[in-house]
Parts: structure tokens; sequence; C-alpha cells
């Protein structure tokens, strides 16, 4: 194994096949690390193949030892006995700390040229990519896709805010130092999407006339960066996944109108409100002092995993609502049945009307 194939692999790659040497099998690295086990098995994959080996453990086994073994360049190890002298070849040195020095020194140009390496490989989608991001969340928007489109960046102001209409698979990632969109996807359906901020709402959506469907590799995929979140919108068959530090601060909100889906990976606010008007659906976790929840279509609202104090609750569809409330909760009911209410979490429930076998609180 050479240092020119390890150069080949990227950090993440690295941190996987240690994982995997410890004993970690795809799933537990995946909840390890916070992805999904598809992109674990992509690493695992991509790793087989710039190594030029079939098996995942074998390729952990040749990292291990590469990284067991001293660089080729750090000099003699026999001490001399005159005065030293610094040459570019390293001449002998009479004292073990005066070889250390030099030692630390190979190490850190090794790995100074490991990152000038990687950034090279980065850029090679050429100049229309940019935008990296996080490993993470640029792994997540670029995952089943086969055809490795470019990463293409649209600069925006700053923005609290997000509505996105349309058919796109958006990745929020919350707590970066500024803000970003970046858009994976063929350069035909890229080159149509708009996205503009007007008033700290950052909107995202095809252009006028352009019609679009999404499915992976052959759809958008949306990451949008943002040191603060305050609320979302989502219409049509929008699938977003908001992630990071996540929300944070006295309030958020958060909307589907259609058929799209939300889904809050972390938050700590104050005051959430979650609404659904279609069928689409809201999952959350966290923590929260209020919540407010309506549904007024089909869809759902997964709330088990946000704690909050106390909530008021709204069904006037057939979705249903699934909270975790340690307080008191108040659940009005519409009158055309249908949806139901679960909360749990040790509170007490006022609905309206009243011992609705719609409402289980426990």
């Amino acid at each position: 194994m050479s240092t020119t194939e390890l150069h080949k692999l990227t950090p993440r790659q690295k941190e996987i096949l240690r994982l995997l040497l410890r004993g970690f099998d795809a799933k537990s690295i995946a909840k390890e690390l916070d992805i999904s086990v598809h992109t674990v098995t992509e690493h695992l994959r991509e790793a087989r193949r710039r190594l030029g080996v079939s098996n995942s453990r074998e390729a952990a086994r040749l990292l291990e030892a590469a990284d067991a073994r001293p660089p080729n360049n750090m000099g003699p190890n026999t001490m001399g006995v005159g005065e030293p002298t610094v040459t570019s070849s390293f001449e002998l040195q009479t004292t073990t700390k005066r070889r250390l020095v030099y030692i630390g020194a190979v190490i850190m140009i090794v790995f100074a040229a490991v990152a000038l390496t990687l950034a090279f490989l980065n850029d090679e989608t050429g100049p229309q990519a940019g935008g990296r991001g996080s490993d993470l969340t640029l792994a997540s928007a670029q995952k089943g896709d086969p055809n490795h489109f470019p990463i293409v960046t649209i600069p925006v102001d700053d923005f609290t805010k997000v509505a996105v209409s349309g058919a796109f698979k958006v990745f929020v990632s919350v707590g970066e130092r500024a803000s970003e969109v970046s858009l994976v996807g063929p350069r035909a359906m890229t080159a149509d999407v708009i996205a503009v901020v007007e008033d700290g709402i950052l909107t995202i959506r095809f252009r006028e006339g352009a019609q679009r469907s999404w499915k992976p590799g052959a759809g958008v995929n949306v990451v949008i960066r943002t040191p603060n979140l305050s609320s979302v919108n989502v219409e049509g068959p929008t699938l977003m996944e908001i992630s990071g530090l996540g929300p944070k601060g006295d309030s958020f909100a958060a909307t589907t109108q259609a058929a799209g889906s939300i889904d809050i990976r972390r938050i700590d606010v104050g005051k959430v409100s979650l609404a659904t008007n279609g069928s689409g659906g809201i999952s959350v976790a966290g923590s929260a002092g209020e919540a407010i929840y309506s549904t007024r279509g089909s869809g759902s609202i997964d709330a088990k995993r946000l704690r909050v104090t106390r909530a008021k609750m709204t069904v006037a569809g057939a979705g249903s609502i699934y909270a975790d409330v340690s307080g008191e909760t108040e659940i009005s009911l519409g009158q055309s049945g249908g949806g139901r209410v679960e909360v749990v979490g040790g509170g007490t429930c006022v609905s309206q009307p009243v011992n609705s076998d719609r409402v289980e609180c426990r």
C-alpha cells in the first residue's frame, strides 16, 4: 500500500474504515456519525474502489497498517557524537529531543500534503462547482446520485426563513457560519432553479413554465446553510430535512401546504408551531416550552420525540397528532371525524368535544 493510494481516501472514508476496525457494523457506524446506512455503504464502496480491494475489512486493515507505519523520510535514527548541522538530507542528531523535533516537522509536512491533495481532488467537478459545505450535508444531498452531478453554489443574502415550492429534496443545516445555497442535479434542471432572498425570506422554486419532478438520481437536491432559522414553509411534494445545531431561540414555525414532508432532527426553542394543510407530514425532536399543533388535511404531526411543557392542538381533518406533553394539553377536534390525537408524557388533556374516543392521553 503506497502513500499515494492512501491519499485517494477522503477523511470521512478513513473515519468509517477505522470504526469498522473497532467492531462497528454499517448500521452502528451510521448511528455514530449521524448519517444514513446508505451513505456508509457508499463511502465503503468508494474506498474499496480507490484502494483496489474487494473487501471493506481488507481496506480497513490496509489503512491500519499504514497508520502504524512511520513516514519514509524521517531521516536516520542513529545518534552522532559531533555538533549537529541542518542539511536537506537530515544529518545525524546528537539528542533524542532534536530528533523528535525533526520527526514532528516531517509529520506536519505530510499532513499538509494530504490536505492539499484532497482539496485538488474535491475541485475536479469544474468551475461551476463550489460551496462544498459540511461533509455530512453534501454527502446526504449526493446520496442516490449515480451520475455524480456537480455542486452549483448560488450566493444569497442572509435569511432566517425558508419557503420552498416545487419538487425538491432539501437539506437545511442550521448553525453554519454563512448563508449559502447549493444545488446538486442535472445541469438542465439546476439552471431552472431560482433562489432569492427578500425581506429575510429565502425562496426556492423553479422558474415559471419549468415543470419538474423529483426522484433519486434525476431531480434537484438543495443544500441550505444558515446560522439561524425561524420558520420553513413547504408547498408541493418537497422533502425537507433540517439538521445541524437545529433551530434555537424564542420561536420556530413549520408548515406543509400539500404533499411535502419536513423532518426536524433537533430543536430547542421557547415556542414551536407546526401545521399540516394537506397530505404532508411533520416530524420533530428536541425540546420546547410551548407547542401549537394543527392538522387541516390528511397529514400528520409526529412530535413524540419533542418534549414540551404545554400544548394546544387542532385536528380539523383526517390527520393525526402524536405528542409528548408533560403539562396541560388543550385539544379541539373537528366535527367531521377521522383525525385523532395521542398524547404521552404524563400530562393532562382537556378536549372538545369531551370524552372523545379519538383522544388518547396518558
